[in-house]
């Protein structure tokens, strides 16, 4: 897969450190099918603790459409990187010191 041109423009960009994340694309399921595909919440209004009248969406389950590569993902935690792969089905991490680099920048 690493021959297709797209492949090389996405791996490249991460090697660089200019992609690092992962945006997905979704939609909640149908109420028939999961009655409660989601959870919102209003945490209230408490300036003195630090809660200011916030409404938190939590997403129990949804229908994946997609993963973007993305220079700023929606969420800090969705990270992307390149791995090594062989026919086998083992995985190896990328231990290149450049790619630990670009991961530790500020």
């Amino acid at each position: 897969m690493q021959e297709v041109s797209y492949v090389r423009d996405i791996l490249a960009g991460i090697a660089a450190g200019l992609t690092v994340g992962i945006s997905p694309g979704f939609r909640l399921p149908p109420k028939r099918a999961v009655p409660e595909p989601e959870r919102i919440e209003d945490e209230g209004s408490d300036p003195e603790n630090g809660e200011h009248n916030a409404i938190i969406r939590t997403v129990l389950q949804a229908l994946l459409y997609e993963l973007s590569v993305v220079t700023r993902p929606a969420y800090p935690e969705a990270q992307v990187e390149a791995r090594n792969w062989t026919a086998g089905g083992v995985i190896l991490p990328d231990t290149g010191l450049h790619r630990t680099l670009s991961r530790w920048r500020a």
